[in-house]
């Protein structure tokens, strides 16, 4: 019953992601404000702050694209953007080395694109990109900006003003008067100091003297002109369109040098207290942005008091705001928005030191704990500058669940972040403009080519003479592939490679030609089917082993049809990434039990056939194995609905396709001629299972020639190639009314990167290529690019295809293309690597609702210029089809403590039988689990549907039982959790109880530093096992008293097992 709710819930989503509108949209920017300085007010208050009780909170990451300003020539060395967790958390350096200012960080947060340091509201070529202000107000909202800073230094200015730098600080100025913002507070009032006394001559460092003069005398009658307020008075009293710069200099209150506050000057609290009932005039609704900078400018100074105080007045503000729409408006009505610009002076705990450079010492360490209520906590500023590490993001209201859908990255110790771009991304989202609104595609085909990068697109165009097509698509970018973590123990921050930096691709030696952050095809598939990064070998869930929503199963939920057409095996790592769920890609026979019986796909082909060979010929001995063996085999080319050998979660029954309520059996085709009669047939069967009759891939493995050498003379003709597969899919598909998506990918690219083969590299990026056109022509002629989107991309590069010549310096940059050599010759080309490399990857996209991607192309390359990450270009198919991406869909079975099952301790020869109770695991969905056992010992006897065990022992020692577990939904989705535990069987002789407090033969007990082992023989093996049934320490001992150190060991309960010649003995040692 659980699982036709399941299914329902999920259909049922499908009218959520149509988000209405908010009528307000309240942006409070807090420049220098980190995770650990909103924990100090915590402590302080002794308290939560009124922002932890929103409902969305996550990190942002706050980089700008480049380093420098952009008032000067561009230089590679600038383009440092990138935040790489492994080294926030070990480099000191590193997290305490970010170049950037509250321009940059307000343009991002203004435009939803990364720019440059002190950049206002341009991109990197200084060309002006729309603000959220300006959206609002082409929707007819009021407009306004606050800050307790100067105008030109300041985030918001970036909202309403353009300027290639923030220096240029009176031309901002004079574009914020000319804007259409409808209200401004900020400082730069040339008539006083900080302290809010009276200059003896005025400083017009912020503001012109023109435009001041033009101010003050009420701008000569200019129409709509502002009305310039100064005092707290002034306040009171009615202003079209107030321009209020408080009596201070620049800085509202903070910069004071008298303890107490300027009593002529509001406070910010105040202020916006002031600009929210202003705007809210309007019938239509407002957008306002607010920033302080107090918190940045205690930070650098490293004054712990005044950054709590400006910590208190940061809340007051956002209390005061949360106040006016739980009073004045509603959530439902109103988004606030509170984050931070950047994180300032390297906060931490005094437990902290920069100089240990251990990741682990530093995630421990880092944030803050004690403290006591009304005192400065427990704290020290390590450093003077801006950081980057992330800052905290909360959201309450009206489209704050919008944020849930860029979740896509995290960070070790923070979880879940965002690029502060993405929040300009958000509120653009939520101020459509309809004249930009982006076409719906029937159907979507995203065309994937394992492997290739520039070059090897290039080496294919270079030996042709012909320039693809694609190529010259509407939208052509690039995307960067790195992974949530480089392996697959998500435990270890030391795997947390996950970056991609422009300035290191192009001119440091070794970054692209070893693996640094490179990923695998798993991740990637995974990223691309679903929104979400994760880890290296993950296939279809997130880190944590959930299983993730993708865009295929998404199309099934709209009625749209579904499949994939691939050159290599529908088990391989990027096809099964779109269907199915498995902790690790190189489960192949599990994958091929869960796609066939668990997915909805209506059409599946690929190759690797268990019966022939990479010719194409017969083998005498076939491997059944990865096709989820020979029972399996020979169920699926029966074309049976129930298969003997079951998919992980139980499942036997094949899945109803089309809707019916039917089961629906695959057609199975092998011979070509099969291929090539529904290719030409009038119709169809409901679903299609082809298994190409060639191993590994169809063609590429092939024997005999010069795999160097491009060659299509020893083809076998009886193996259909890609474009002549896609064409079959596409006709199956397109027979459905409502569209489909199918996943078409040109699988041994890859492979022949790997084995650094030129010719074979050419040969498949051409078939690849001839696929394209065939689904090019196929588009025109069957509903045009008005109902169709083509993406065309690849998973990652793979060998490092690049220039002759890279050996010359290493350096990417001047040796990165390779030599045209002229049609019908080899270009110029050498492969530097045999593994993936981290480079940015080629995306093309043409059809209805291709735009979308120039949202997300939002960082820049040095060479390559704007670029996406993979995970964005599932976001873009889900956000097209009105889906949501970065989405679990069933939660994995948990344990409920590290060590959920205790030790069973038996005697040998002894007849036993106990249970092992049902209450170590735990699921967000489900309370129903089926039980299999796995390893154990061969006496043993199992009843799994009440885990009871019985048998008699055959021989001493200890030895693990493996239980698996799974939640058993059969949608495509179902999730395996294993657990085991530790029978430990002594001799008949010897006291269970005896054994299990003994401290014979092991001194001392307890003990934190050396254990001593006593062994009368003068000979054993000294086991150790911690109490997961690990060994954590085993050597041999040819001596009668064994020193063993433990100091490093975790303080728990151990048990050691020293065996002397045919004597086991076991003792309980306690560490301490």
């Amino acid at each position: 019953m659980r699982h036709i709710v399941f299914i329902l819930l999920l259909a049922s989503t499908l009218n959520v992601f149509s988000q209405a509108a908010p009528k307000n949209i309240i942006v409070v920017v807090a420049n220098g404000v980190g995770h650990n300085h909103t924990k100090a007010l915590d402590i302080y208050n002794g308290n939560q702050s009124v922002w932890n009780t929103f409902p969305v909170q996550y990190g942002v990451i706050t980089y700008p694209a480049y380093s420098n300003t952009i008032t000067v020539p561009k230089e590679v060395q600038y383009y440092t953007g990138d935040y790489h967790t492994r080294r926030v958390w070990s480099e000191f350096a590193y997290a305490d080395n970010m170049v950037t200012d509250a321009a940059s960080a307000g343009t991002a947060m203004a435009t939803g694109i990364k720019s440059a340091y002190k950049a206002v509201g341009v991109d990197l070529d200084s060309s002006e990109r729309e603000t959220i202000l300006e959206r609002a107000f082409l929707l007819g909202k009021s407009t306004g900006i606050i800050t307790d800073m100067a105008f030109s230094q300041s985030a918001v200015s970036s909202f309403a003003a353009h300027n290639p730098s923030c220096d240029n600080a009176t031309e901002i100025f004079s574009q914020l008067l000319a804007s259409n913002v409808s209200l401004m507070i900020g400082c730069g009032n040339p008539l006083y100091t900080n302290n809010g006394d009276s200059k003896d001559t005025p400083d017009y460092t912020f503001i012109l003297e023109q435009d001041w003069n033009a101010l003050i005398n009420n701008n000569n009658g200019t129409p709509d002109a502002w009305s310039l307020l100064q005092t707290k008075d002034d306040l009171l009293t009615a202003a079209n369109r107030p321009l209020f710069i408080p009596q201070t200099f620049d800085a509202v209150q903070f910069k004071r040098s008298q303890e107490h506050t300027i009593t002529t000057v509001p406070t910010l609290h105040e202020l916006s207290e002031y600009g929210i009932h202003h705007l809210a005039a309007n019938t239509q609704g407002f957008a306002l942005v607010i920033e302080t900078g107090a918190v940045e400018y205690a930070s650098a100074l490293q004054n712990k008091t005044t950054m709590i105080q400006a910590m208190e007045e940061l809340e007051l503000t956002v209390a005061t705001i949360t106040n006016w729409i739980e009073n004045n408006s509603s959530w439902d009505e109103t988004l606030l928005i509170v984050t931070g610009s950047y994180e300032t002076g390297f906060l931490t705990s005094l437990e902290f030191d920069a100089t240990q450079k251990n990741p682990d010492y530093y995630t421990k360490t880092y944030s803050l704990t004690t403290g006591a209520q009304g005192s400065v906590p427990d704290m020290v500023f390590q450093s003077t500058h801006n950081t980057k590490f992330p800052t905290p993001l909360f959201a309450k209201g009206i489209g704050s669940n919008l944020f849930s859908e860029y979740i896509d990255q995290e960070d070790f110790v923070f979880g879940h972040v965002i690029n502060n771009s993405e929040i300009g991304q958000v509120c653009m989202r939520l101020l459509p403009d309809p004249a930009k609104a982006y076409k719906t595609p029937k159907n979507i085909i995203f065309m994937i080519n394992d492997g290739a990068g520039l070059n090897q697109i290039r080496a294919a165009e270079y030996y042709t003479g012909v320039r693809q097509a694609y190529r010259d698509f509407p939208v052509a970018l690039f995307h960067s592939t790195y992974p949530l973590t480089t392996n697959e123990n998500v435990h270890l921050v030391q795997h947390w490679n996950n970056s991609y930096e422009s300035r290191l691709a192009w001119l440091d030696p070794t970054y692209l030609r070893e693996r640094n952050n490179a990923t695998c095809s798993g991740a990637s598939a995974t990223a691309m089917a679903s929104g979400t990064k994760t880890y290296y070998y993950s296939m279809g869930v997130d880190k944590d082993g959930n299983a993730l929503n993708t865009i295929a199963r998404h199309a099934k939920l709209l009625q749209k049809s579904n499949g994939l057409i691939v050159t290599k095996a529908i088990y391989d790592a990027t096809p099964a990434g779109f269907y199915t769920n498995n902790k690790s890609r190189n489960n192949y026979s599990e994958i091929t039990r869960q796609i066939i019986i668990e997915s909805k796909a209506d059409i599946l082909i690929g190759a690797d056939h268990p019966e022939f060979d990479v010719n194409g010929q017969a083998v005498e001995n076939p491997d059944y194995t990865n096709m989820g063996g020979v029972e399996f085999w020979e169920d699926l080319v029966a074309e049976k609905t129930v298969f003997r050998t079951a998919a992980n979660s139980g499942a036997t029954e094949v899945q109803d396709s089309d809707g019916d309520g039917i089961p629906d059996a695959w057609t199975f085709i092998q011979d070509s001629v099969d291929f090539a009669q529904l290719l030409e047939a009038p119709t169809t069967p409901t679903r299609i299972l082809g298994i190409i009759k060639s191993a590994f891939s169809t063609q590429s493995y092939r024997t005999g020639i010069n795999r160097q050498e491009v060659h299509f003379d020893d083809l076998n003709p009886e193996i259909p190639d890609l474009w002549q597969t896609s064409l079959l899919g596409l006709k199956h598909l397109n027979k459905n009314p409502e569209g489909f998506f199918i996943m078409i990918e040109g699988s041994a690219t890859d492979n022949a990167g790997h084995n650094k083969e030129k010719g074979r590299i050419i040969e498949e990026q051409m078939r690849f290529d001839q696929a394209v056109d065939s689904v090019i022509a196929w588009i025109e002629a069957h509903g045009g690019w008005d109902e169709n989107l083509l993406i065309i991309t690849a998973d990652h590069e793979t060998g490092l295809l690049a220039s002759p010549t890279l050996n010359t310096d290493s350096i990417t940059l001047n040796h990165y293309d390779i030599i045209d050599n002229g049609a019908g010759n080899m270009p110029g080309m050498e492969f530097y690597a045999t593994h993936h490399s981290n480079q940015l990857i080629p995306f093309f996209a043409k059809g209805a609702g291709s735009e979308i991607y120039y949202e997300y192309a939002d960082e820049h390359d040095a060479v390559f210029g704007k670029f996406l990450t993979n995970s964005e270009i599932a976001q873009g198919m889900f956000r097209l089809w009105n889906g949501k991406p970065c989405t679990i869909i069933n939660h994995r079975p948990i344990l409920v403590s590290s060590n959920p099952i205790p030790d069973v301790w038996l005697s040998l020869g002894v007849d036993t039988s106990f249970t092992i109770e049902k209450n170590f695991i735990s699921d967000v969905e489900d309370t129903e689990f089926l039980y299999t056992v796995g390893a154990r010992p061969r006496w043993i006897q199992v009843d799994a549907e009440t885990l009871t065990f019985s048998g008699t022992p055959t021989s001493t020692g200890r030895s693990n039982v493996v239980i698996n577990v799974t939640d058993g939904k059969t949608t495509g989705a179902g999730l395996t959790t294993q657990v085991s535990f530790a029978i430990i069987t002594l001799d008949n002789g010897t006291s269970i109880d005896a054994v299990q407090t003994a401290e014979a033969y092991v001194y001392p007990n307890p003990t934190s530093t050396t254990l001593i082992a006593s062994i009368p023989s003068g000979s054993a093996q000294v086991v150790i096992y911690n109490q997961n049934g690990k060994i954590v320490f085993n050597t041999y001992s040819n001596t009668s008293e064994m020193r063993i150190p433990v100091a490093d060991m975790i303080p728990g309960t151990y048990i050691i097992q020293i065996q002397e010649k045919e004597i086991t003995t076991q003792h309980t040692v306690i560490i301490q």
